[in-house]
């Protein structure tokens, strides 16, 4: 996600909404990422614009304009993991704010996971496409929402609670 505004959407692609990539991925024949976007469609609540650009050099998540621009190669996976921030970005700030709230303590377990999986990850442990889910809380949550298997497989062997329960 990104904290700035991303560039303007090219005047000759006609913005979609995250709803509406949603749905069309949501119908793909690739059963892994169809149950990703149907899993994030259901929990997303107001829709998001979206749009391609061709100045944007990575597709990003603009909280401030609460918008998501794509480069023009982005794949469904791409689209899918900024829908995810869009999805959490907020809520993680809302819980931050608000520590004392359900969403607050939701907050504190998933920024306190994340240190545990950034602190097993350290020295490339959790491989390249790890390094770069483990670099925030919003992108370590965006990587939970991902299906990466190999990202999912190096949390399921990271011990949390003396060794009784694992990060994933």
């Amino acid at each position: 996600y990104a904290k700035r505004a991303g560039p303007a959407f090219d005047a000759a692609d006609v913005p979609q909404t995250a709803k509406y990539e949603l749905q069309r991925i949501g119908n793909s024949h690739d059963p892994l990422i169809s149950n990703f976007a149907k899993r994030l469609d259901a929990l997303m609540g107001e829709d998001v614009p979206m749009g391609v650009s061709s100045k944007a050099k990575r597709s990003m998540y603009d909280m401030g304009e609460r918008r998501i621009t794509l480069r023009p190669e982005a794949s469904d996976w791409e689209r899918l993991h900024e829908v995810a921030h869009a999805l959490t970005a907020d809520r993680i700030r809302f819980g931050r704010a608000n520590p004392t709230t359900k969403i607050g303590e939701l907050s504190r377990n998933l920024e306190d996971l994340h240190k545990v999986a950034q602190k097993a990850g350290a020295g490339g442990k959790g491989g390249p496409y790890g390094k770069y889910l483990l670099s925030t809380p919003d992108e370590f949550a965006a990587g939970i929402y991902s299906g990466d298997k190999k990202f999912y497989e190096f949390l399921k062997g990271i011990p949390v609670d003396g060794g009784e329960a694992t990060v994933l």
